[in-house]
């Protein structure tokens, strides 16, 4: 359904389990075919949950999510994308309510 995705990845570096929830996306030079909120997986010895993914997770310390976004791939390619690093957007997830965004 999303052909073109961008993926990031976050560490539970606290020592208490953290709630992560994807907040918004900001487009800087890449639009989104739709913004999703619901595209967390959580590390668990692979990505679960398979093949989908959820709208929020718990981490435990050390523990790593991921969160990715849909680009609209009616206007750009791979290659385009690998070469916009950095200039993507923004996008902001929620660790236990606190925002915090991640520059793409």
């Amino acid at each position: 359904m999303y052909p073109l995705k961008h993926y990031i990845e976050a560490t539970n570096d606290s020592r208490k389990c953290v709630a992560v929830r994807v907040s918004d996306y900001k487009p800087n030079a890449v639009t989104l075919q739709k913004f999703i909120p619901s595209t967390l997986q959580i590390h668990l010895n692979g990505w679960y949950p398979k093949p989908d993914s959820t709208d929020s997770v718990a981490l435990l310390p050390n523990q790593r999510c991921r969160a990715w976004i849909g680009v609209d791939a009616t206007k750009f390619t791979k290659l385009q994308l690998d070469t916009l690093e950095g200039k993507i957007g923004t996008l902001t997830l929620t660790a236990n309510g606190k925002k915090i965004p991640f520059e793409l």
